[in-house]
């Protein structure tokens, strides 16, 4: 959450990592992809507990004023409408965690 506005920024990291990276990827080893972005103007947000490693869904939708954006796992939930949504970055990281 950023103090200088309602917005919110979110880093996620994808389960499924493509296979055709970009080239700059290939010498890094990568095997996950990293997402990050921001949700800019938000008009509802609600965090309902956390954990140090939420793992969940991650849902995305059009709503009638902007975008609605629902995060569920077994420790977290998260909900937040706002009216737009930002891709900020993406990026490949090697995880050494992941097989």
């Amino acid at each position: 959450m950023h103090q200088d506005g309602p917005r919110i920024s979110l880093r996620v990291d994808l389960n499924e990592y493509p296979d055709k990276p970009p080239r700059k990827w290939i010498g890094g080893k990568f095997n996950r992809v990293q997402l990050t972005f921001v949700l800019l103007d938000i008009k509802n947000f609600q965090v309902n507990g956390w954990s140090a490693n939420n793992v969940g869904k991650l849902t995305l939708k059009d709503c009638d004023t902007g975008v609605s954006l629902r995060f569920a796992g077994q420790s977290v939930q998260i909900d937040c409408i706002a009216h737009f949504l930002e891709v900020e970055k993406i990026s490949g990281y090697y995880d050494s965690g992941t097989s």
